[in-house]
């Protein structure tokens, strides 16, 4: 197995050393800099999986290098560390592109756990980006949705023009952010927005503000009002992707947001209304986590409306062909 490659850039080189040893013990490959200079040469030099980089350096700072990073290599994952958190930084820091951000002092254990999450995320985009190269000709057809998956799109194709809520349930890797698109595109909303998010790889102190809104002076940071990304996608779609990864108390305003059709932004005394189609999608099962009290029944059932289970590829045995013949005849 190929070792994944991890970049740890900070200026306190003591931090580095305990970081290095951590990560070479769970098997990565670790380079090290401990200026932003000497980073983007090792980037130049190697293919980096994870960057792991603190923000406050001398010359140029971890925001600059995460967008430098990220405009050369957007599969590059980015996880910020800092030593002068607030909550206005943390949303910059995600807004422009970082996957994660951590502050100091921190646990190395609650790292290697984040860590492991953004290599996860990326070994799906990579298979996620393989799966979009399956569509031919701006997206009108994808290689197996005539085949392995003919039953999944004629239940999204009579899905898609009703505003019911779909919940797309598969492992990861399956496509089911490809297939919200498809329904987006399919359904009567394909003129306004659509918005993805990935609410497992929003810290939860960040989630209620990014989906919801805030008002300024909400909390310590609100320097301006915000809309959140509800609101962004009105009118139009929103793909909560992971939806089984949050919070008790962001369950409760998303139940909210679906019956009511409204949303209330931190720090706001009154609610707006919204009229946004709903998609979600999950790895995980919902039922046995509503069994065990980790995920609220009565949600479960408002995004359960139509339930479209998505098989692996090992599963659909013809659409391994179909991709064979399809990458032969596109690289041939």
């Amino acid at each position: 197995m190929v070792k994944e490659k991890i970049l740890i850039v900070d200026d306190e080189e003591s931090l580095i050393k305990v970081l290095s040893i951590a990560f070479k013990k769970h098997n990565y490959y670790v380079h090290e800099a401990t200026s932003a200079k000497q980073a983007l040469k090792i980037l130049e030099q190697e293919p980096i999986d994870v960057v792991i980089s603190d923000i406050k350096m001398p010359e140029v700072s971890g925001l600059d290098l995460l967008e430098k990073v990220k405009k050369n290599s957007p599969n590059t994952g980015f996880i910020l560390l800092t030593a002068y958190a607030s909550l206005d930084s943390a949303i910059k820091a995600l807004r422009s592109g970082a996957d994660d951000y951590l502050t100091k002092p921190f646990e190395v254990e609650e790292l290697l756990i984040r860590m492991d999450k953004v290599m996860s995320k990326y070994r799906v985009q990579r298979e996620a980006d393989y799966l979009r190269s399956l569509f031919i000709k701006g997206g009108k057809k994808i290689v197996g949705l005539e085949d392995g998956l003919k039953e999944v799109a004629d239940k999204l194709r009579k899905a898609a023009p009703v505003d019911a809520t779909i919940l797309l349930q598969g492992e990861s890797g399956t496509g089911k952010e490809l297939l919200a698109k498809l329904i987006h595109q399919w359904s009567s909303r394909n003129k306004g927005p659509l918005v993805t998010v990935n609410c497992a790889a929003i810290p939860e102190t960040l989630l209620e503000s990014e989906l919801f809104g805030h008002k300024k002076g909400s909390f310590t940071g609100a320097n301006a009002d915000k809309e959140g990304l509800f609101k962004i996608a009105d009118g139009g779609t929103i793909f909560l992707d992971e939806i089984g990864d949050v919070s008790p108390l962001i369950q409760v305003k998303l139940l909210r947001a679906i019956q009511e059709k409204e949303i209330t932004p931190l720090g706001a005394t009154s609610s707006i209304k919204i009229d946004v189609r709903i998609v979600v999608a999950t790895n995980r099962d919902l039922k046995k986590m509503v069994d065990k009290n980790e995920f609220r029944e009565d949600l479960f059932y408002r995004i359960n409306v139509v339930p479209v289970y998505i098989p692996p590829l090992r599963e659909r045995q013809q659409d391994i062909i179909n991709l064979a013949e399809f990458f032969v005849d596109k690289f041939s």
